[in-house]
């Protein structure tokens, strides 16, 4: 399957070796005899929290505007990754999981 992941522009570098080459570099990031493999795309990410938020970055009332990579993965089938706060800096955690298949 493919994972879909953000990472804050500041962090993905240590998000990106704690991901493939710590924690699952038997699961994430490979592709035939290609290892690492990703798509990463810079952009933008918008955000606003409640006054009970504990957000990383940011203040109440403020709309919040950040650096965010967008980060594309192959992950084998032997399981879904999990891909804590501990890694990547968000309180609130968004994963996308596609089903890939042969057509």
């Amino acid at each position: 399957f493919k994972l879909v992941f953000f990472s804050l522009g500041l962090d993905a570098a240590t998000t990106f070796k704690s991901i493939f080459f710590t924690r699952l570099p038997q699961q994430v990031a490979k592709f035939g005899e290609h290892k690492v493999c990703a798509l990463i795309t810079p952009g933008i990410g918008r955000f606003g929290f409640t006054a009970v938020a504990h957000p990383t970055t940011g203040t109440y009332g403020v709309l919040q505007q950040v650096a965010e990579h967008r980060v594309d993965v192959v992950v084998n089938d032997k399981g879904r990754p999990n891909l804590s706060c501990k890694v990547r800096p968000y309180e609130e955690v968004a994963n996308d999981v596609h089903r890939l298949e042969n057509v």
